[in-house]
């Protein structure tokens, strides 16, 4: 056991994450403790010098854990708790807080950092950023059933998010109706646009260097494509990586499909999971597919800590 007002390195994690994210689970707690029970113990302590508050199942930092924090890890001085007014406030920090801890080897900003760094306007839309192999996204995390406003908004925002050197984005959706809602996404000056379900989309995220080799293994002989739609070419077959649902690639797809495919001639192949493979027939009717198995969940917490 620690001294009794030493600060663990678990602790400083412990008031980082909660920092960062605004709010944490216990689950989220423990797997940062990794000892049954002793995240208990921890928290208590730190409610009651008054660095942690409980809000039901959420634990939240206040101006004195992150005083302290910053005291002892030498970060900025000016790191804050966030401010949550709304219920629907809560919710949302606890999904961005399951992508900090669900996302592994993924580099995690803040909305905070990332508004800054990027000089973003404070009431911009965004979550977070997510960056891994020297690819940037910025992230945002759609409610179960959003407002039309809420994804004209983000729409908006993502035309111009180039201004700020952001040409890549996620969406998160935790229902099928917030994907509905979102729709398709015509802009240009997003490159990649992966809509994602969540939480499955963590899983997709942490597990996609081994599904790009197992395509690469399948395409073995095939070369990167400068299509705006496939990935890999060889002789008059065009193969169309759509794992991650990047809308800037099915709407270049479709395009082709409908005024180009006809005049020359070329296969296109689309390489896709299993739960897919109905919702991509459906949509590019008559092209062929290359299904493999949908990852198995390699993190329980991805999906279940909350």
């Amino acid at each position: 056991m620690p001294p009794e007002k030493r600060l663990t390195e678990r602790d400083l994690q412990l008031l980082e994450a909660v920092i960062k994210c605004g709010v944490i689970s216990s689950k989220q707690a423990q797997e940062i403790y990794g000892v049954d029970n002793y995240h208990y113990k921890r928290i208590s302590k730190l409610i009651d010098r008054g660095y942690l508050i409980r809000t039901g199942r959420h634990i939240q930092a206040t101006p004195l854990g992150a005083k302290v924090f910053c005291e002892i890890s030498g970060q900025e001085d000016n790191l804050t708790p966030v401010r949550i007014r709304e219920p629907w406030q809560r919710k949302q920090k606890e999904n961005v807080a399951r992508i900090y801890f669900g996302l592994k080897n993924w580099h995690f900003m803040t909305s905070r950092e990332i508004k800054k760094e990027k000089g973003i306007s404070n009431s911009a839309f965004i979550n977070c950023y997510v960056s891994n192999n020297g690819k940037g996204y910025a992230v945002y995390m759609l409610s179960s059933d959003p407002k039309k406003s809420t994804v004209r908004g983000i729409k908006s925002e993502l035309d111009r998010l180039i201004e700020h050197g952001i040409s890549k984005a996620i969406i998160f959706c935790p229902k099928p109706e917030s994907m509905r809602k979102f729709g398709t996404y015509s802009g240009r000056s997003i490159n990649e646009l992966l809509l994602l379900p969540f939480p499955f989309g963590l899983n997709l995220l942490n597990s996609m260097e081994s599904l790009n080799q197992i395509i690469q293994n399948k395409f073995h002989g095939f070369i990167p494509s400068n299509r705006p739609f496939a990935d890999y070419e060889k002789g008059n077959t065009l193969v169309s990586v759509l794992i991650y649902n990047d809308l800037v690639k099915k709407e270049h797809l479709a395009d082709y499909l409908s005024y180009t495919k006809k005049r020359e001639g070329r296969e296109i192949i689309i390489a896709c999971l299993e739960s897919q493979a109905a919702q991509f027939a459906a949509q590019f009717p008559g092209v062929k597919q290359h299904v493999i198995p949908d990852p198995k969940e390699s993190d329980q917490n991805a999906s279940n800590a909350s």
